[in-house]
């Protein structure tokens, strides 16, 4: 009979963390989702560092040697890695990091080198060919320092990952961006519109640094993102970049014209000198890109869109399109004019769906504008919204609060695992968490594997 002991468990919800506490066996499981917008299938990355994927397989997407759609997960073979069977099953090089694009996906080992599979016929999983690929292939380095891979060199590891639509971005440890695959609209940042097979460098455009963007040790990138044939990347300083298509505008440079190196975003709405993010004391720390519209937090817990607001996305109470930077109104939020200005409740974090923008407060409620055929802003509605609204909580009761309060927990041992069923106020069993326990609530937390 297995040992039993106290156990602290950490769920991940969204942007929320959900403590909770029982009497578990040692050995239980953890999964973390990693849904895009653009994609029609579902990757989930393992505790253990190996992968998981399900959906649609046309062209090899899911990584199980088939193009056979899988309604429930498969484990995604080895390929190119260097494991025995399954990709990230060597415990000294787990995959820690996974996304999805168009047809095709990406994972990020330990050791920093970089895995794709799936549709490749704008050569966008990097390997220097156009041929669809079932399983992981390696990623070959183009104009990464390394020796033959992209992030082979343990001093410059890739760091972060993402796809867009058929091109893809690597952020390594220097700083500098790696991009591949499609180009049509220069989003691959290298002054060009050619189609790329293996990785080549971003340059600097309006950047400061020698010729690449981010090669100035002292002011890094620090995040990249991807949307629609257009790309962001924000830089230590607290300043923002853009490149690529710009028709309605998200680029934020004032403009509708294309751009094929990085341009900075002016600040339109936002309280600096010339450019988003310029005040010292009150810097971007996120940003993120939806279809073809932008958004930016800043320090200060305010938030900053531009782009394309045909659906209200901008969150400005009109439909009009906007080519700066523009600050989120209030609607339901609790502050005076815009959201995120009452300084005891700032917004913690934002993302965006394909037209749809989210906010979380620090206080834990959640704030959603934009389109909303789909019922996707959470408001027990259909209809668009132009400015903030409150989704609202399980079964239309309240407003939804992250962290959410734990209704149900059962946890059930046998055949050496734990079967962990719960209900919150906003999942049921929902498998798309990270687990973590420790025998005495002093000591560190550690992820079950």
């Amino acid at each position: 009979m297995k040992r039993r002991i106290p156990v602290s468990i950490v769920i991940s919800i969204l942007f929320g963390i959900l403590l909770l506490t029982a009497l578990l066996p040692v050995e239980a499981l953890a999964q973390a989702l990693g849904p895009q917008p653009i994609a029609n299938h579902t990757v989930g990355l393992h505790a253990d560092g190996t992968v998981y994927t399900w959906g649609k397989n046309n062209y090899g997407q899911l990584g199980d040697s088939t193009t056979t759609e899988r309604h429930t997960p498969v484990k995604v073979k080895k390929g190119e890695y260097s494991g025995t069977t399954y990709l990230g099953d060597d415990s000294n090089n787990k995959i820690t990091a996974v996304a999805l694009g168009e047809y095709y996906s990406i994972a990020l080992a330990t050791d920093g080198t970089v895995y794709t599979w799936g549709f490749n016929a704008v050569g966008n999983l990097g390997d220097g060919s156009t041929d669809d690929s079932h399983t992981p292939v390696k990623v070959l380095k183009g104009a990464y320092s390394g020796t033959t891979y992209l992030g082979d060199d343990s001093n410059n590891k890739i760091t972060a990952v993402a796809l867009g639509e058929y091109y893809s971005v690597a952020l390594a440890a220097d700083g500098t961006v790696y991009t591949w695959g499609n180009n049509s609209n220069g989003q691959l940042g290298d002054g060009t519109t050619n189609t790329i097979y293996t990785p080549v460098k971003v340059l600097e455009g309006e950047y400061s640094g020698g010729t690449y963007l981010g090669d100035d040790p002292s002011n890094k990138i620090i995040a990249v993102a991807m949307g629609y044939r257009y790309s962001i990347a924000l830089v230590t300083d607290g300043t923002v970049y853009t490149w690529g298509r710009n028709t309605y505008g998200q680029l934020g440079d004032s403009t509708t014209t294309e751009r094929h190196t990085p341009v900075k975003v002016l600040k339109g709405a936002y309280s600096g000198t010339t450019y988003l993010g310029d005040d010292t004391s009150n810097k971007i720390t996120s940003v993120a890109l939806g279809e073809v519209h932008s958004i930016a937090l800043s320090a200060d817990g305010t938030v900053y869109t531009w782009g394309y607001n045909g659906n209200g996305q901008l969150g400005d109470g009109t439909i009009i399109d906007k080519d700066t930077t523009i600050k989120v109104q209030d609607g339901e939020y609790s502050g005076t004019t815009y959201l995120g200005d009452d300084t005891n409740n700032k917004i913690t974090a934002v993302a965006l769906g394909k037209s749809h923008s989210i906010a979380l407060a620090a206080d834990g409620t959640m704030y959603t504008w934009g389109y909303n055929a789909n019922g996707q802003l959470g408001d027990n509605t259909t209809t668009k919204r132009y400015t903030p609204i409150k989704v609202h909580g399980v079964g239309n009761v309240g407003d939804l609060s992250l962290p959410v309060e734990l209704t149900s927990f059962t946890a059930t041992a046998g055949d050496g695992k734990v079967t962990l069923k719960w209900t919150t106020e906003s999942e049921i069993e929902n498998l798309g968490f990270n687990i973590y326990r420790s025998a005495n609530s002093n000591v560190k937390f550690l992820i079950i594997k």
